[in-house]
């Protein structure tokens, strides 16, 4: 037997995964989106693992990292789905990682230069913790 087409997929992942309400209408419209645009009719089993993380990389592009780490786990989480229930479906492995945002980087890059311009020492960043909407780092002075 074939398995389901992109939007049948969708369908079934939104109606048998358990889901809180406000998750799966989040849910429905990142998937119904990748269906239309992959191609609703089209066999889920026909699409590969790179045209799947292409079409993410495209569609997604522009998005914040919080955004662009939704719509990850999205598509994720339905393609984990899928291949529970037997089907052949991409596993968008390379989408594995988190985003983060650049500017926090550049923040903390400008807080140590700023620590150190003020005497407080060469000042070395020791750790970072990112969270939507906020990072918090700690630093250790450098013993030279």
């Amino acid at each position: 037997m074939a398995g389901p087409t992109i939007a049948e997929a969708v369908a079934a992942y939104l109606d048998g995964a358990e889901l809180a309400r406000s998750t799966r209408r989040t849910y429905s419209l990142s998937l119904r989106r990748m269906a239309r645009e992959l191609g609703p009719e089209r066999p889920l089993g026909e699409v590969r693992d790179a045209e799947a993380v292409a079409w993410f990389q495209t569609a997604h592009s522009a998005s914040m990292p919080a955004s662009w780490n939704r719509e990850r786990l999205t598509v994720r989480s339905a393609a984990r789905w899928w291949r529970e229930q037997g089907w052949t479906a991409p596993s968008f492995q390379a989408l594995r990682h988190r985003r983060f945002m650049a500017i926090q980087l550049d923040a903390i890059a400008a807080a140590v230069h700023v620590c150190e311009r003020m005497g407080h020492g060469s000042l070395a960043v020791t750790g970072i913790v990112s969270a939507p909407g906020s990072a918090r780092w700690t630093w250790q002075r450098r013993v030279t």
